[in-house]
């Protein structure tokens, strides 16, 4: 269904050795949460592109497309053993309509683990982790 996940990011990294392509959450209108895997190695540039339901069509109406000014690693990350791959991206923001929005995130008094609940994963990747992980 078009834009039913209107936090959803494309993003588009450039590195000096090439690019690469990955995907992010919107969490405020200025920030962006993607995987530290994204972004390790020497980014030179990343460009957001949201409110795509296709993200080649330049001309789709709902499209913003934002260049991201800087990134914050975990502290923590290990890339050896994928531990920590948490990163933020931060950029001048996005407008704000009913195709980009910002995900829902429980606040920090929640203490549920949320084990056994169903939920949607989104992505990019969605079909090689078809592979991997059993989805219901």
């Amino acid at each position: 269904v078009p834009h039913s996940h209107p936090y959803q990011v494309a993003l588009l990294l450039n590195f000096a050795d090439g690019g690469s392509l990955c995907g992010g959450s919107i969490i405020s209108t200025f920030t962006i949460l993607t995987a530290a895997h994204c972004v390790d190695g020497g980014l030179e540039s990343v460009l957001a592109i949201a409110g795509a339901h296709d993200r080649t069509n330049v001309d789709e109406p709902t499209q913003q497309r934002v260049w991201q000014e800087g990134y914050m690693m975990h502290e923590a990350w290990d890339s050896a053993r994928i531990a920590n791959d948490v990163a933020l991206l931060y950029g001048p923001g996005f407008y704000f309509d009913s195709a980009v929005d910002t995900i829902s995130l429980p606040s920090s008094a929640v203490t549920d683990l949320f084990v056994g609940v169903r939920t949607t994963v989104t992505g990019l990747w969605m079909d090689l982790l078809r592979f991997y992980v059993q989805i219901s």
